[in-house]
């Protein structure tokens, strides 16, 4: 296994900071900031960075498509390609989580809906 290259680690960085400033542990700065201005949130945020990166047309907007579609991930993790124990594609999860979805709300609270229709509300 070789060393991930030096833009890998820029990645790395850039996800770790954004972590500790209240951001998803898997997403950019950049990725953050356009997903914010789509909700017309902190769209000033999204000028600073295109600038800072003035060689892309639009920085921001082309890091959070390379979340949405794995871009930063190894060709193997991209679109359920993954190969485990010889067999191809993503295994679904296991019986015993019940069929259970968790939804995040814009209001904080995390919807839980059984595969039975029945749902449940938390404070998060």
């Amino acid at each position: 296994m070789r060393h991930p290259d030096y833009f890998q680690v820029l990645v790395a960085v850039d996800q770790f900071v954004n972590t500790l400033i209240g951001g998803y542990a898997d997403e950019t700065l950049s990725a953050r900031a356009w997903r914010h201005s789509l909700a017309g949130e902190r769209k000033w945020l999204v000028k600073v960075l295109n600038c800072i990166f003035f060689w892309q047309d639009n920085h921001c907007r082309e890091a959070y498509e390379s979340e949405i579609y794995r871009r930063q991930y190894p060709e193997e993790y991209r679109n359920g390609n993954s190969k485990r124990n010889g067999q191809s594609g993503l295994k679904p999860p296991p019986s015993e989580w019940g069929g259970v979805i968790i939804k995040l709300l814009k209001n904080g609270t995390v919807n839980r809906e059984a595969s039975g229709g029945g749902s449940g509300l938390m404070d998060i």
